[in-house]
């Protein structure tokens, strides 16, 4: 599984500017680390560009966005490609995009662009930094699908549909044994978080245009096998993802 830790994330609190923004908007949302306050522009196209001290990125993140295909995002500056876009799904309630380098890159300024959107182009955050592969989590693990509908009790008011909240969000968790190395690892994520503030991003499988930008279950625990030399813990962690949306 690929992952993305907070203190990884190089676009996280950088500069982001762009001139078609909504007035009731602010480009600084785009890397403010809250996917739920997006930006959006005035046409069917935008260009954020994120500047800030150079980092390290092989991994960038277009989330909590209304971008469906024939639309494109590409990436210049810095990096030179594009991020594929897929067709809309039933629920038009896009996944996260993402592309991964072939290897890190050092960025000081990054552009997204996005064009030829079906209408005004939503973005909730731009995530951009250096990934890491953490497979901790057994073959076993469990993940759950979640809606948000409001329903209506069909046997007060039968002509009256239940209300699409337009939302919907992932879980995962699991347990394994972990090492003193993943111990630490894991430890140290959770500390770049601050209280579970900032976002961290897990792609499950590489192979699908679906990067989850998550936070970290605060009751993931550990508990060391006494008495064991090489220090092993049993170790229970789970994430759950910022609710996407159909803006």
């Amino acid at each position: 599984m690929i992952v993305m830790r907070p203190h990884k994330i190089w676009s996280l609190f950088q500069s982001a500017a762009c001139g078609t923004v909504q007035t009731t908007y602010d480009a600084a949302w785009a890397t403010d680390g809250i996917p739920g306050r997006p930006i959006k522009s005035t046409s069917t196209g935008i260009a954020v560009t994120i500047t800030g001290t150079a980092g390290m990125v092989d991994l960038v993140v277009v989330s909590h966005s209304n971008i469906w295909s024939p639309a494109t995002i590409t990436l210049s500056g810095d990096i030179s490609t594009s991020i594929a876009v897929p067709a809309a799904r039933p629920n038009n309630i896009p996944f996260n995009y993402f592309v991964l380098l072939g290897s890190p890159v050092s960025v000081d300024s990054l552009t997204v662009t996005v064009a030829s959107n079906a209408s005004n182009v939503v973005i909730g955050e731009i995530l951009a930094g250096l990934s890491e592969e953490w497979n901790l989590l057994s073959d076993d693990n469990e993940g759950t699908y979640e809606i948000f509908p409001i329903a209506v009790d069909d046997s007060e008011i039968t002509s009256v549909p239940g209300y699409s909240r337009g939302r919907e969000r992932r879980s995962l968790r699991g347990s394994n044994y972990a090492s003193a190395t993943d111990y630490t690892f894991l430890n140290n994520w959770m500390a770049a978080t601050w209280d579970n503030t900032r976002p961290s991003v897990i792609i499950p499988n590489e192979n699908d245009n679906d990067a989850w930008v998550v936070k970290l279950n605060t009751s993931f625990s550990f508990s060391q096998i006494i008495g064991d030399p090489s220090r092993l813990y049993k170790a229970s962690i789970g994430f759950t993802e910022f609710p996407r949306q159909r803006w």
